[in-house]
């Protein structure tokens, strides 16, 4: 990938080159038929004129060579400086294209070693079972269970990473909708979950609070947000879904008690894959995909997300639309 990318700049420098040396040739060119112009006028203007220049055309043919070589010398003096300019105008325009696919090079090395892990634990788990010469009813019922568990994960991975294409390749269809709508139906869904913690989920969302962009892509982040707020909070506690308008900004807030995030890792919290390692977390099923996808879709709809944490106290998501 990087000799492509330095061949690339090469190619470019030199049609940058050679854009400039178009340009300078044309110049060039204009110059000099304006000179030969400029004489000819004067050439036609009298006839005793044209006998005076017939003895100076040794000097005006002098003068004209001197002209040219002079500007081709000029040329040849900014060339050098105008292939730095050029080598460093076609690094600025390749650096985004770099810096792209350095991200999907990363994505892909994510991905394979996130789907290397449940696999490779899927094939150890067949080792063992096979090792087992008398193996029981139970030794098999608890093969089938890992082998579900980590199953579940690889499907996980797989439908976020579907999720993430079929966005970031999609239009964005917006709409103005009220926020309530979307919330109602993202409650709804993860009722079951937040009932078997012991959850509150309090909905504080006004009636009249009406938000822009894709209706389902931004139930889809709320959906992530509500569910990762579930995972991670404290048996018995509340979860408070809210709304505000602040400076003319459209916010909408969720808010859990839970085990939080350590202040030196938030700055990772929207990286793909990216989980914190406790105890919790490593007991919680997820495919660190979900955050990252909702900071695209954040990117899609003009929304700006962002996440505070306190460890041990509780997380805060909050979407905001900027009037």
């Amino acid at each position: 990938m990087g000799i492509e990318l330095k061949t690339a700049r090469l190619k470019l420098t030199l049609i940058y080159i050679i854009i400039f040396l178009c340009i300078v040739s044309m110049s060039f060119l204009v110059s000099l038929t304006t000179h030969r112009s400029e004489v000819q006028k004067f050439r036609m203007n009298d006839d005793a004129v044209e006998r005076t220049l017939h003895r100076m055309e040794n000097r005006f043919q002098n003068l004209e060579y001197n002209f040219r070589n002079r500007t081709l010398i000029f040329d040849l003096v900014l060339l050098i400086p105008s292939a730095f300019v050029a080598y460093f105008l076609s690094g600025a325009t390749l650096k985004p294209i770099e810096k792209s696919l350095k991200q999907k090079e990363e994505f892909a090395g994510d991905v394979s070693h996130e789907l290397r892990t449940p696999v490779q634990n899927i094939k150890l788990e067949v080792e063992n079972i096979k090792a087992l010469k008398n193996a029981s009813k139970n030794d098999y019922a608890n093969f089938i269970s890992s082998v579900e568990e980590e199953a579940d994960r690889i499907q996980s991975i797989t439908d976020s990473l579907l999720t993430l294409v079929r966005i970031d390749k999609s239009k964005t269809q917006n709409e103005k909708f009220k926020a309530k709508e979307i919330i109602d139906s993202c409650i709804e869904g993860k009722r079951y979950s937040a009932k078997e913690q012991g959850l509150t989920i309090v909905d504080s969302i006004l009636d009249n609070f009406v938000i822009e962009g894709s209706k389902d892509q931004i139930q889809t982040s709320l959906s992530i947000i509500l569910d990762n707020a579930i995972k991670y909070s404290n048996p018995k506690s509340k979860i408070i879904i809210s709304s505000k308008i602040k400076d003319k900004n459209k916010i909408i807030s969720v808010l859990n008690q839970g085990i939080g995030v350590k202040k030196e890792n938030l700055g990772k919290i929207f990286e793909s894959f990216y989980r914190e390692d406790n105890t919790v977390t490593r007991k919680v099923q997820g495919s660190g995909i979900g955050l990252s996808l909702v900071k695209k879709i954040a990117e899609k709809n003009n929304f700006i997300v962002d996440l505070k944490s306190r460890e041990g106290r509780g997380t805060e998501v909050t979407l905001t639309w900027s009037s």
